[in-house]
């Protein structure tokens, strides 16, 4: 997810992929090709029964991707075989070195943004601030009249129920109200909605947890969430 320039597959995949397909077809008579086959071919019927967005993503669709690898590791297979009859067996290393090469930039371009651009780009979005904000909102539960979470993270009631501790009764017990898409936009105490500022810093006895877009610099924020560069990622007001 959010890695600049990357699939479910490396773009060179797709000719060990169409090969593979190929030789399954081919040798379908054979129980571990037509079990193949079958994995392949059963494993989305999960992903697609179920509702809320995305609908067809990479965790939902996991299950296939270790059948699909195989195809292509038995289509890339066949190729150099086929290379084999054909080709001198130093133009056959030279081709096993090109494409050596080739998966060692693309793993390299991958890793690179995995671990550098992800992190400082998308810790919003992926819910780093709440994992450290969560925890301390139960402390201001028996205090307070409400506690307004933003939405800007998606779904950010499944972090409160993690980060939380909250135990499955304790969210049987509370009011709730679901939310139009996916899960909840309110649990009891908690508002799971976009922040308003001019509006909600008006709410009486109010915890208001939001962006720095949502919430302007002011005397009433009592924590901040920083990330390594120092940017406010995430600020808490209590009104």
């Amino acid at each position: 997810f959010q890695v600049t320039g990357s699939g479910m597959f490396y773009p060179w995949q797709i000719v060990g992929l169409m090969i593979g397909i190929v030789v399954l077809i081919q040798k379908i008579s054979l129980k571990t090709y037509r079990f193949l086959l079958i994995w392949i071919l059963i494993s989305p019927i999960p992903a697609a029964l179920t509702t809320g967005v995305p609908f067809s993503n990479i965790g939902r669709n996991l299950l296939m991707f270790p059948a699909l690898e195989i195809v292509c590791a038995i289509g890339i297979l066949t190729l150099f075989r086929r290379l084999e009859t054909f080709l001198k067996p130093a133009l056959l290393f030279m081709s096993i070195l090109l494409l050596t090469l080739i998966v060692g930039i693309q793993m390299n371009n991958f890793l690179f943004h995995y671990f550098t651009e992800v992190p400082e780009k998308f810790a919003l979005f992926w819910g780093q601030p709440l994992k450290e904000t969560i925890p301390m909102l139960s402390e201001y539960e028996p205090s307070v009249n409400s506690i307004i979470v933003t939405d800007s993270i998606k779904q950010s009631y499944m972090y409160l129920l993690f980060y939380g501790h909250k135990e499955p009764n304790w969210l049987q017990m509370q009011p709730k109200v679901k939310h139009p898409v996916v899960g909840y936009a309110k649990i009891g105490l908690y508002e799971f909605r976009p922040i308003s500022w001019e509006k909600d810093r008006l709410l009486p006895n109010t915890l208001i947890i939001g962006t720095p877009q949502e919430i302007p610099d002011n005397e009433k924020i009592i924590y901040e969430v920083k990330q390594n560069n120092q940017q406010v990622l995430l600020r808490v007001v209590k009104t």
